[in-house]
């Protein structure tokens, strides 16, 4: 909200100034960082989802196997608990 605040009180201020190039300024900055950003971000995520996937993936194999070591040792086990 105070990127809000602070955007309308630049456009506002220009507009009180006089000066419309510093307001339509501001009008096509914001959506050029913002667009920047989406860029950036989406670029980061890309980048990095195999080696998040990879380890999410050795992660679950791993528990996997734990959970079968278990079921194995009940099936293998043929004395009976008393």
């Amino acid at each position: 909200m105070f990127m809000g605040g602070a955007f309308q009180e630049a456009t506002a201020q220009a507009a009180a100034s006089g000066n419309p190039a510093f307001a339509a300024l501001i009008w096509w900055l914001v959506p050029f960082f913002a667009v920047l950003g989406a860029i950036i971000y989406v670029i980061w995520v890309s980048k990095f989802k195999d080696k998040y996937a990879n380890e999410t993936n050795r992660s679950v194999d791993k528990f996997q196997s734990f959970q079968h070591s278990f079921r194995e040792e009940t099936k293998n086990d043929t004395t009976p608990n008393t």
